[in-house]
């Protein structure tokens, strides 16, 4: 039989969606199985305390593995090193201390906090352990904003929906179960917190590791090239020499790497639609630094483009002078804020050929 080296070299890679799914897994049954293992009369007071009882390895083990997952996530947007990266790294670190610096003793028993955990925290125990639960829960609701700004730029409306009610429900759900918590006796607002919050990141993983990937769409072949030219974050206005006329049709593909501030980001940019989000931004109802155009200087005549869009000219610029139908492309950020931009994105401009 003929040896196949790079097919079985390939078998031993662990790409994003086993990742995703194996994290995802582990946070859907840790609260579960915690709770069920700890040996205690009473329920958990939290998922944390499960430190200090009989599933304690278990509570440990599943946030260490969570912690390395995460750690060895590094996302797949446009940059090598962006902010999904050092968002998941972040989780990774955060999920470790976690682990490892236990939360205060309040089960009844003797509780032998680990000489190092006592040296290294100089007596803020319980301080570092909830801030660290804090923003690991705060880092996994940015993650799962980062699925759904991804299936939106992909088309995928239905999965990328799911996501932003997945990252409401953290976003508006913990609160509320917190304090529903506080007027009822069956549970601990704490715990439910944290189990609602890890069923909801578990959910969320689970459905980013388990969907079909799609091919990137080619162009169509009915397109002839125009031209490739360099979008710099930093210019308001990126001038493309094009003059366009009504009904004309376009092509454009855009690759690369651009940033707002630190925040790295492709060309679908970052951050969700909602209106209220997008309210400063120079086109509305399209997401922070998403790559954009307008017509002669003129955001009246402004259009989302992303990574790939097909764009017909409107048939308004007919009132438009004929020396200022020119096309400009740009990073769509508030007005006032191009000061802290830095790099550039390429676009490669094809036009629809006439009938």
């Amino acid at each position: 039989m003929k040896h196949k080296p790079a097919k079985q070299e390939n078998r031993r890679i662990i790409n994003h969606k086993v990742l995703r799914q194996g994290t995802g897994v582990i946070a859907l049954l840790m609260p579960l199985l915690v709770e069920f293992l700890s040996d205690q009369d009473e329920r958990l007071s939290s998922i944390s305390i499960s430190y200090w009882t009989d599933s304690g390895d278990i509570f440990v083990g599943s946030l260490v593995a969570v912690g390395f997952f995460l750690a060895a996530y590094n996302g797949t947007g446009a940059c090598d090193k962006d902010t999904e990266y050092w968002i998941s790294k972040f989780a990774g670190i955060f999920a470790l201390i976690v682990a490892f610096i236990p939360t205060g003793c309040g089960i009844d028993h003797i509780c032998d906090i680990p000489a190092w955990v006592n040296k290294l925290t100089h007596g803020h125990l319980q301080f570092i352990h909830n801030l660290a639960a804090i923003l690991l829960f705060v880092c996994l609701y940015m993650l799962i904003n980062f699925f759904a700004r991804r299936a939106k730029s992909k088309g995928e409306d239905l999965r990328s929906d799911i996501y932003w009610l997945i990252s409401l429900c953290m976003l508006i759900g913990m609160p509320v179960v917190y304090y529903i918590g506080l007027n009822v006796d069956w549970y601990n607002p704490i715990y439910g917190v944290e189990f609602v919050g890890l069923m909801l990141f578990g959910s969320g993983w689970i459905l980013a590791g388990s969907y079909k990937s799609n091919p990137n769409p080619e162009p169509p072949d009915n397109i002839e090239w125009v031209k490739e030219i360099e979008v710099h974050a930093k210019e308001k206005h990126n001038p493309t020499d094009i003059s366009v006329s009504a009904v004309d049709v376009y092509y454009f593909e855009a690759t690369g790497c651009w940033k707002d501030l630190f925040l790295g980001c492709g060309p679908t940019g970052w951050g969700p639609h909602w209106k209220w989000w997008t309210n400063f931004n120079r086109v509305r109802n399209q997401p922070i630094f998403m790559l954009c155009g307008n017509i002669g200087q003129d955001d009246t005549y402004a259009f989302g483009i992303g990574k790939q869009i097909e764009w017909e000219v409107p048939k308004e610029i007919d009132n438009i002078n004929s020396g200022d139908r020119k096309l400009y492309l740009f990073a769509n950020d508030w007005s006032s804020k191009y000061g802290n931009n830095s790099e550039s994105v390429l676009v490669k401009i094809y036009k629809k050929k006439a009938n």
